[in-house]
């Protein structure tokens, strides 16, 4: 199951590659490219943090942002992977959505400086169809669907919602966490992340009385207080009339 448009890309002779040097070359990549950024980082860095030769790393790599969506599209492999592989222990499609944002917690906690670049640096590379989150997030992109569609066969998921719009909430929650601290240099805690994306994304925000009310009912005792503070306050006076 691929989404359409969504064909694997390859850097020329990024095939040859072993599993084990594509890891190598993505480490030493992702801690340059984080200290560094794109315009400061040198393949010949990346080449020496790698313990390999700087024609090695320009045998595979024809230039610096190629070295850069490498990076990118290796990380995002990883991903995609992770989450995976964490998805398919899952028993339920309830647990396969948990499994979801666990998995996503998990990556970005282990691999915060590939998330900083993400965040930080992909722009700078200037836009180009490889880059594109279309392409980045194939692989991801493809598990999340097919968890949601299962969690919908299953009669999980509300059906006043598209599965469209319910993977670009979860994508667009994921994100926005990992910018917030990011951002703020806060420490991830896994295990905080985990439990409270699980509340907010599978049971919403509002207190449960809330929610069992109608739309612009507004909140639980609202109405009470509003009253006790016009019975404080007297009867309304019309204009022009003196207290």
């Amino acid at each position: 199951m691929e989404p359409p448009g969504m064909e694997p890309l390859l850097i020329p002779r990024e095939r040859s590659l072993s599993e084990e040097r594509k890891r190598q070359i993505f480490l030493a990549a992702m801690e340059v490219f984080d200290e560094h950024g794109f315009e400061r980082a040198k393949v010949e860095d990346v080449a020496a943090r790698a313990g390999l030769a700087r024609a090695t790393i320009y045998y595979h790599f024809r230039s610096k942002r190629d070295l850069f969506v490498f990076l990118l599209r290796q990380g995002i492999e990883e991903l995609g992977s992770a989450v995976e592989a964490a998805v398919s222990l899952a028993s339920s499609p309830l647990e396969a959505l948990e499994a979801l944002i666990d998995s996503h917690v998990d990556f970005y906690s282990a691999n915060q400086g590939f998330a900083r670049l993400v965040l930080t640096e992909t722009w700078r590379a200037s836009p180009a169809k490889e880059l594109a989150p279309a392409q980045l997030l194939t692989h991801d992109l493809v598990v999340a669907l097919e968890v949601f569609e299962k969690a919908e066969a299953a009669g999980i998921l509300r059906q006043s919602f598209s599965k469209g719009f319910l993977v670009s909430g979860f994508y667009g929650l994921i994100a926005a966490t990992a910018v917030y601290f990011i951002t703020f240099e806060r420490d991830l805690e896994p295990d905080s992340l985990k439990r409270d994306l699980r509340e907010l994304l599978l049971h919403g925000a509002l207190d449960a009385r809330v929610a069992a009310r109608p739309p612009g009912a507004g909140a639980p005792g609202a109405r009470g207080r509003s009253a006790r503070a016009s019975a404080r306050s007297g009867p309304a006076r019309k204009p022009g009339n003196k207290p």
